[in-house]
């Protein structure tokens, strides 16, 4: 599965054109992994977060698994952010 950002931004008219990086950045983002770059897509993420969230739910951990998922995805894409922003300051020195 992959996610097709193209059709999604076409379709904002209310997002300036020179926003539209900001919100690609905001969906995924891209680590140098052993000289190989990797694009993490949050869509991805989300899928493996819905499947996490489902076994949260059965074992009583959360009432709202949509809820939970999305929050999951979020900290750990935020959590990829950080490692790219600190091996760049890293690479930089």
């Amino acid at each position: 599965m992959s996610f097709d950002f193209s059709k999604n931004v076409n379709n904002a008219s209310n997002v300036p054109a020179d926003n539209y990086s900001s919100i690609a950045d905001a969906t995924s983002v891209v680590l140098d992994i052993h000289k190989k770059k990797v694009k993490v897509e949050r869509a991805k993420i989300l899928d493996i977060a819905k499947g996490l969230a489902e076994i949260a739910y059965s074992m009583g951990q959360t009432n709202n698994p949509d809820e939970f998922a999305e929050e999951m995805a979020d900290d750990i894409l935020g959590a990829l952010k950080k490692v790219k922003s600190r091996k760049s300051k890293k690479n930089k020195k």
